[in-house]
């Protein structure tokens, strides 16, 4: 009898339990696939010879009246799907375990990741296993800003790493780059951004989203540091990476990458490659982490008191690649706006954050719309409409909140607060004082105090 290989395995448990389900259901597979899959592509899931992606499993789970995790992980009343999860062997429960981990926290369930994954550790691993296995802890504890935590994950995975050179090796420090950033040290996140850049390239990697990622998030670090010149140019880097790249390139990128890793055996991280290709893949999620990207390389211009600012970002209202996408235009006419503040034309400045509003819709949160808010109540305060403003702000700093973006919404509060206290509003400056010490005070008991 041929050997299954554990990824083989799994993919029989799925289809059987793919299967069972439909059944009970009294669904055809033609009913199952819908407009959207072929009876074909059913028809070999349920027989265990490919493994759907994490987003047609979402739909049959959706179809079936299931979650996705049902159909990973729930046991069969009839024995079916069971029978096949008994034939795994202990070295197949811990990949099986891996995989069902990563789906979790794709799932945005941090929490249930975090116990899945600490089980996990209690099981003998190879070198490789516990490596990605502290990876995915690492990455729950992010998901759920428990900073100091991710810290010590990654630093005992990059300890157990320390002679590979290799794709995860990047991953672990671009995650411990995140991590000392929401700790505060803007100086260590660079260097473990750079270093990981460094490995990527030379690892001639075909990621242009990883190699984006790692330009935008130095930007970051530098913008922080208060070295805006180096931060435009990240910024700048970064859309240059991932400039020009059509959809289905975009694909054919992690669809390479993926076959690397298939090829040389290391199932766990093709699937885990692929995961990450179909969430970042999004068409509204890569939209807006593009404009968000663009966002932040104006936010850099400004803070750099470049003379050509106002020039370029006027010039960037008219690339089509912005006037086709409200959130970058958006972003560009904050950007403009605040430039105008501070040159003493709150008139003018003014049309355009009231021109950025219009373009982005009210009940989604974003940097960019909070920032709108923002500069719209610094320019109702200059001008005297404190009613307004007040409205402004309380909505600007109420989506950083949300988005738990705690240094801008203490940096913004304490100019609120300021702003109050200036008009002689104290009780309502004390308040916002207060917001602003306790989100400061919030990022370093996520992470530990510096």
């Amino acid at each position: 009898m041929p050997y299954d290989s554990p990824h083989q395995q799994m993919g029989q448990f799925v289809g059987a339990r793919l299967r069972e389900a439909r059944l009970a259901r009294k669904y055809t597979q033609s009913q199952l696939a819908g407009g959207d899959f072929s009876v074909s592509y059913i028809s070999a899931i349920e027989r265990g010879q490919i493994h759907p992606s994490l987003r047609a499993l979402e739909i049959f789970a959706m179809r079936l009246g299931l979650s996705s995790k049902d159909l990973l992980m729930q046991q069969s009343s009839t024995g079916v799907a069971a029978s096949a999860r008994r034939g795994l062997n202990s070295a197949e429960e811990v990949e099986w375990r891996i995989l069902t981990a990563q789906v979790t926290i794709y799932q945005d369930n941090y929490q249930q990741a975090i116990l899945d994954v600490q089980e996990l550790l209690t099981y003998k691993l190879t070198n490789t296993q516990e490596i990605l296995v502290r990876y995915l802890l690492a990455l729950a504890y992010i998901g759920s800003s428990q900073w100091q935590e991710s810290e010590n994950a990654l630093s005992e995975a990059l300890r157990l790493a320390n002679d590979r050179g290799d794709y995860m090796r990047a991953r672990l420090l671009y995650l411990q780059g995140i991590t000392q950033s929401s700790l505060q040290d803007h100086s260590q996140g660079l260097e473990l951004h750079q270093r990981s850049l460094e490995l990527l390239e030379s690892l001639q990697s075909l990621d242009a989203f990883f190699k984006g990622e790692l330009y935008s998030q130095s930007g970051l670090h530098y913008l922080r540091l208060d070295r805006a010149n180096e931060a435009q140019a990240m910024f700048l880097e970064a859309l240059k990476v991932t400039d020009g790249l059509m959809h289905s390139q975009r694909i054919a990128i992690y669809r390479q990458s993926c076959l690397q890793f298939v090829e040389s055996g290391e199932y766990l991280r093709a699937t885990l490659n692929a995961y990450k290709c179909l969430h970042l893949l999004a068409v509204v999620d890569d939209q807006q982490r593009r404009s968000e990207l663009f966002h932040a390389l104006g936010r850099a211009m400004l803070a750099s008191k470049h003379a050509e600012t106002r020039a370029y970002l006027e010039r960037a209202l008219g690339q089509p690649a912005v006037a086709q996408d409200h959130l970058a235009q958006a972003s560009v006419l904050v950007n403009l706006a605040v430039w105008l503040l501070e040159h003493d034309a709150a008139a003018e400045a003014k049309k355009y954050a009231q021109k950025a509003r219009a373009l982005l819709a009210p009940e989604v949160d974003s940097v960019i719309a909070a920032d709108a808010h923002i500069i719209l109540g610094r320019i109702e305060y200059a001008q005297k409409r404190y009613k307004v403003g007040d409205t402004h702000f309380e909505a600007g700093l109420g989506m950083l909140d949300r988005l738990n973006r705690c240094e801008d919404l203490a940096d913004n509060a304490a100019h609120y607060a300021q702003l109050l206290e200036k008009h002689g509003e104290v009780h309502r400056a004390i308040l916002y004082w207060k917001k602003a010490y306790n989100s400061r005070q919030r990022m370093y008991r996520s992470g530990g105090a510096k």
